[in-house]
This record gives structure tokens, C-alpha cells and sequence, in this order.
């Protein structure tokens, strides 16, 4: 499921009051946390850059099929329906380890350009569907995700920036939930660094059409 797979690593709207806290910079990813007030979720974001082309980069991001490649914990994701030309509705399911129950989200995807200051920006939030009724899995709740991509003055370099706030649910404590979440930003941006460098990576049709929309 692009990023957001990464978010959901333990063990192996957007209107916010709070100011973005600088973390660490490690492998080239400037990291950045939150907190609400009132919430006991911390809100991560990741800003680097990705070399590659840009149809490229935005295409690995949007495109479920490939996600178990690079993804963290992916069992599946899968585009279930769309609602638009632009929309859609998503299915992931995350695997855990025998000492966690595996987690599933269902969430509307969005796909935009020139948006926010972004060239591209992918953004993720929880819904429910009658397709895709509960599981046997704990249904996560994304409260937000976005991925954003912006070319720079190099045709073969751009910028990533990556947002989310994320609950598994279950009976993970949020303390823990935070410390796994941790590091999701750095992993995810490694992966997609490597990702996109696979030879056979070729742009999304979904990704042609929406960018060569007037």
C-alpha cells in the first residue's frame, strides 16, 4: 500500500494545532514528530530526496500490486473500488508476529497534482465500505497519511515528503505503538530509494492519464 505499510512496523484533515518537532536526520531523511492536544499518538514525517524519474517515484508510491516488494509487513493491498477518476477505496492487510494479531486498514485514496505546494500528493484516510465488512484481523484506523512529491531543478532527483498518523488498535499501548512508529519515515524512504532503481519499474497508466489532465 505505497508508504503507509511502513507506518504499521511493530516488531517486525489536515488541520493541526501543533508545530512539527525536529527528531534526527539519519540516511539522509530529516525526521519530524507531533503531538495533538490530546492525543497520545505521535504524528510522524520524513523529508527527503529520492533519485529517479518522477513518473517513476509517484508511480511505486500509487501502485498496490507491487507494494509486498518493498513495503514492510505487506500481506496484501489491493485497490478493492474506485469512487472517481481520482479516488478510490483500499484494502491492506499488515502481518504481524505470532505474539501480535496482524492488522487490516480500510481507507480512501487520493491522488492529486499541484496540490499544497506539491507537484503530486497521495493522501490516505480511514472509511468504512460494505465491500469490505471486519475481519478476523484488528481493523487499524488512519486518521491521516500523505506522501508528496515535488520535482527539483535535477530531472533525475526529487523530493518526498511523508506524513501519517496511524492507530493499530488492538491492545497495543499508544507509548509502544510510538516507539515502533518511530523509524517508519527513514525505512520507508530507504525502501522507495531502492524501489525505484528496479529495471523493470515503468509509469502507472493511472499516473499518465492524471498527468496529462489540462
Amino acid at each position: 500500500m505505497l508508504f503507509l505499510a511502513l507506518v504499521f512496523v511493530f516488531l517486525m484533515p489536515i488541520a493541526h494545532g501543533a508545530d512539527w518537532e525536529f527528531l534526527n536526520d539519519e540516511d539522509n531523511v530529516k525526521v519530524l514528530k507531533r503531538v495533538e492536544p490530546g492525543s497520545s499518538l505521535v504524528e510522524f514525517r520524513g523529508e527527503g530526496q529520492v533519485k529517479g524519474d518522477f513518473k517513476k517515484v509517484v508511480s511505486v508510491l500509487f501502485d498496490t500490486k507491487r507494494a509486498k516488494e518493498w513495503a514492510d509487513h505487506v500481506a496484501e493491498s489491493r485497490i478493492d473500488h474506485w469512487v472517481n477518476d481520482h479516488q478510490w477505496v483500499e484494502y491492506d492487510h499488515m502481518w504481524a508476529p505470532f505474539i501480535v494479531a496482524d492488522r487490516d486498514f480500510v481507507s480512501e485514496g487520493t491522488a492529486q497534482t499541484h496540490v499544497d505546494g506539491y507537484d503530486f500528493l497521495l493522501s490516505f484516510k480511514a472509511t468504512t465500505d460494505k465491500n469490505l465488512p471486519e475481519t478476523k484481523h484488528v481493523r487499524g484506523t488512519i486518521t491521516y497519511a500523505r506522501a508528496g512529491v515535488t520535482k527539483t531543478k535535477d530531472p533525475n532527483i526529487v523530493d518526498v515528503v511523508l506524513e501519517a498518523k496511524v492507530d493499530p488498535n488492538g491492545a497495543l499501548p499508544h507509548w509502544l505503538v510510538n516507539l515502533a512508529q518511530k523509524g517508519w519515515a527513514v525505512r520507508t524512504l530507504h525502501n522507495l530509494r531502492e524501489e525505484v532503481q528496479k529495471p523493470d519499474i515503468k509509469v502507472d497508466p493511472f499516473i499518465e492519464k492524471l498527468f496529462s489532465r489540462p
